[in-house]
């Protein structure tokens, strides 16, 4: 077996989830007088939101992410493979549509 690559979550996405998160939770808080149902609502989204950057920082420092071997393909941060013999088969469906 050969050496195989990496490919880690990029540090454009993680920095994306936290400040919109961080951005949505300070908005939440200015916004708690007028709305307070919709308020309530945005700082639990952002709670999610700024976990997720901290989840996905967290897999990234451990070295996770996803990667192919000759054994089969790492489909997420829990290191799940599928194998090769389990996969059927691949095909490229075109779409019908056309545009214009």
């Amino acid at each position: 077996m050969g050496q195989v690559r990496m490919y880690r979550i990029s540090l454009l996405s993680i920095l994306v989830f936290m400040v919109a998160g961080i951005l949505l939770f300070l908005l939440s808080i200015m916004a708690l007088r007028a709305a307070p149902i919709v308020s309530i609502l945005m700082v639990i989204f952002s709670t999610f939101t700024i976990g997720s950057s901290i989840y996905l920082w967290r897999k990234r420092n451990e070295g996770k992410g996803f990667y192919w071997d000759d054994e089969g393909i790492v489909i997420d941060l829990k290191s799940n493979k599928v194998y090769w013999d389990e996969i059927e088969d691949i095909q490229l469906f075109k779409s019908s549509t056309t545009s214009f």
